[in-house]
């Protein structure tokens, strides 16, 4: 396993798609927009569906994935914010 990253914010998705609170997706956007580009989010995340999500989402809308590391049950996603496009 290499360095993990330091993370500017954290954020635990468990209890995260209950019918009554926001979906990881929307928590992992909320989470971003509080960063500036290049800081770096944490996601614990857990379910299978969740990681391919947001790294896949990440990497679509112009953010780094530093690391994805298994720890059973969970696993901790390190997001790098891109910089916004250009107007």
């Amino acid at each position: 396993m290499g360095v993990t990253p330091a993370a500017d914010l954290h954020l635990d998705l468990l209890g995260s798609g209950d019918i009554c609170g926001d979906s990881p997706m929307d928590r992992v956007r909320n989470a971003l927009a509080r960063l500036q580009a290049g800081q770096v989010l944490h996601v614990i995340a857990y379910t299978y569906e969740q990681v391919f999500t947001i790294t896949r989402w990440a990497s679509r809308y112009g953010h780094r994935v530093l690391a994805v590391e298994s720890a059973d049950p969970q696993t901790h996603i390190y997001l790098e914010k891109g910089a916004p496009p250009p107007s």
